[in-house]
């Protein structure tokens, strides 16, 4: 969980640097993108500082949106996270390391 929690607030934090002003974010942790939504609330204490955050970031944009999408619905997304890396718009990528280099 807390691989998620990092992954999205570095990901809306790239949001926010590159000024993007619209955000509609398809997440794989149901967990996650309900907690972001309001309609679940994690109760871990080690994820209350990055979720703090997550909000906090979340809630700078207009009008943004998440939502789940499982990973057998999206075979793009399953594939890029399998080699690390999550596509954002246009061909860039963005690498994503969380822990070592052991597979």
């Amino acid at each position: 969980m807390k691989a998620e929690a990092v992954a999205l607030w570095g990901l809306l934090w790239f949001i926010k640097f590159l000024d993007i002003p619209q955000v509609h974010i398809f997440g794989g942790s149901k967990c996650m993108t309900d907690h972001v939504k309001g309609e679940n609330n994690i109760q871990q204490n080690s994820l209350q500082g990055w979720l703090r955050r997550i909000k906090g970031i979340w809630n700078t944009f207009h009008h943004p949106s998440i939502e789940h999408i499982s990973r057998a619905h999206n075979k793009i997304a399953d594939e890029l996270s399998k080699k690390r890396l999550l596509a954002i718009e246009e061909g860039i990528y963005i690498m994503i390391k969380i822990g070592s280099d052991e597979t």
